[in-house]
């Protein structure tokens, strides 16, 4: 037993072990393009983490959250207002997309449908605080017809994965 944990932990730390040692075998070839490297990787960690701590309280605080209040608002029978919910969530949401997989996927075991879920990643294109300077560098006609394009296919796209996922899930 102690053999397959030693194991797995050498297969956890396989890959950064990896770029560690890279990273200090290229420091002796060009130490200041590594230096700008790591100091370019820490302004984005610094960007990150807010995002992931903030995912990891909701998740946290999403165990209080029963799964039928969850169902009734954004759950597979839920109707329009899921979706709807759905579409906003994805609107609002910032940070890096893959923060918000495990969040999802919770939701999902509380009775989000892939297509809601999928809505809300395709919403995510919708960015509310930078419409203006959608407008600016493309104008008002463009922004209004792309924005609205953008959110009524989403639910063709929701729609659509739901009807692929139910036939798959029959096999």
């Amino acid at each position: 037993m102690k053999q397959k944990t030693n194991k797995n932990l050498f297969n956890k730390f396989k890959l950064p072990a990896a770029v560690a040692v890279l990273y200090l075998v290229l420091y002796f070839v060009s130490p200041d393009k590594i230096i700008n490297s790591l100091k370019y990787s820490y302004s984005i960690f610094k960007q990150v983490v807010p995002v992931i701590i903030f995912i990891i309280l909701f998740m946290w605080g999403l165990k209080y959250i029963p799964n039928k209040a969850v169902k009734k608002y954004i759950g597979r029978n839920s109707g329009l207002k899921g979706w709807l919910f759905a579409a906003l969530g994805g609107m609002i949401s910032h940070g890096p997309i893959y923060a918000w997989y495990p969040l999802l996927k919770e939701f999902e075991a509380k009775g989000l449908s892939r297509g809601q879920t999928a809505v809300f990643l395709y919403n995510r294109a919708i960015k509310l605080p930078l419409i203006p300077m959608l407008i600016h560098y493309f104008g008002l006609k463009y922004t209004i017809i792309l924005t609205i394009f953008m959110f009524l296919v989403s639910f063709l796209q929701g729609s659509l994965i739901d009807i692929i996922m139910k036939d798959s899930e029959a096999e």
